[in-house]
């Protein structure tokens, strides 16, 4: 089953927003964007493992 409705609206805000990640991405620094996305995974870990425990 899809959604058609949610992937409508999900493929046009991601089509919307690619380009300012891509600008924000393009003036953060190599270093900036690498602990960035571990924090980010730091996150979604920590997340996984809440609902596995609780």
């Amino acid at each position: 089953y899809v959604n058609v409705p949610a992937m409508l609206i999900v493929g046009i805000v991601a089509a919307s927003a690619a380009p300012i990640g891509a600008a924000i991405a393009h003036r953060l620094d190599h270093e900036q964007l690498k602990f960035g996305f571990g924090i980010f995974l730091l996150v979604v870990a920590v997340r996984m493992l809440w609902q596995v425990l609780v």
